[in-house]
């Protein structure tokens, strides 16, 4: 279970977010929303209505009361209890579901539509809840050289998809990169322990001697007598960055600086450089499963 984050992030995103497409279906979405807005609109404006005009008829008829006629004040008193259960009655029904605010339909529309090329805008707060809203889980199974995982939609799909687990150094340790390996080939036949450590201070003495045997680099038992240090100038530093871009070797650079070739690589370690390299891939390989969509309409009708 030794999987970087890295190798299933980007995969199980590219097919979420593949899903979640509502562009064809963003404006259908919005005419439905405004209409179940208007239509609640509606209804509550007329309840309203018929609270007021009901409230209306029962001041009304109070009003009436104090005649010295007993039918009539009776038939008055009736008429008010009839009116006052209609309005109890009335307030007793479920309010209609309308939005506190008017809909930001921009707003919603630009999420629908844009949900895949604005997701890296998002907060990591705002793709947690958009995730929840779909997902039920992700079950992840690593099989030997590949990665098999389950996506589970809250609609009751499922849909596999298939990783190429990248191959492990077997070891705790960072990779080499270029540049540390050009500085430990450089260094590793003459210069002393401590100027090499000095130069690869990311690194220990263990992982150095286990490279460097890897390499088929040899080390030369040679008598360093102590020199003078002195300090760079930026002259110097601005030749060192000209030649290392351009390709030279540190051999070539610390005889055209006239500096040992320690010091060069300290320095290059110092001021972290490094060299122009291709960009690599940064999107495992990954293909959907056979059982892609299981439970969806297209699925079904395939089986």
């Amino acid at each position: 279970m030794d999987i970087s984050h890295r190798v299933l992030d980007i995969p199980l995103l590219e097919v979420v977010l593949g899903q979640l497409d509502f562009t064809p279906y963003a404006d259908e979405v919005m005419t439905k929303l405004e209409a179940e807005y208007d239509a609640g609109k509606a209804q509550e404006s007329y309840r309203r209505r018929q609270e007021a005009e009901l409230e209306q008829r029962i001041r009304q008829l109070k009003s009436y009361l104090g005649s010295n006629d007993p039918d009539r004040e009776e038939t008055y008193w009736s008429l008010i209890k009839e009116t006052q259960a209609q309005l109890e009655q009335l307030r007793a029904q479920p309010a209609p579901k309308v939005h506190n605010a008017p809909l930001n339909i921009h707003l919603v529309r630009n999420l629908l539509a844009r949900i895949r090329s604005d997701w890296e805008r998002y907060s990591p707060t705002v793709r947690n809840r958009l995730l929840r809203l779909f997902l039920e889980r992700v079950e992840v199974h690593p099989i030997k050289k590949h990665i098999e995982a389950t996506i589970i939609w809250k609609v009751g799909l499922r849909q596999s998809i298939v990783i190429e687990r990248p191959e492990s150094n077997g070891g705790k340790e960072k990779a080499w990169t270029s540049g540390e390996k050009e500085i430990l080939q450089a260094l590793w036949p003459s210069a002393p322990r401590h100027e090499v450590e000095t130069s690869l201070p990311n690194r220990t003495w263990k992982g150095i001697q286990l490279l460097a045997r890897r390499l088929g680099v040899r080390r030369q038992r040679v008598h360093h007598p102590a020199k003078v240090w002195r300090p760079w100038t930026r002259e110097e530093d601005a030749r060192l960055l000209e030649l290392y871009n351009r390709g030279d070797t540190l051999a070539d650079i610390a005889i055209k600086l006239g500096r040992s070739l320690a010091g060069v690589a300290c320095r290059i370690r110092t001021k972290n450089l490094g060299r122009p390299r291709l960009k690599q891939k940064a999107v495992p390989l990954w293909h959907l499963g056979e059982n892609d969509l299981i439970g969806s309409e297209a699925f079904c009708r395939g089986r």
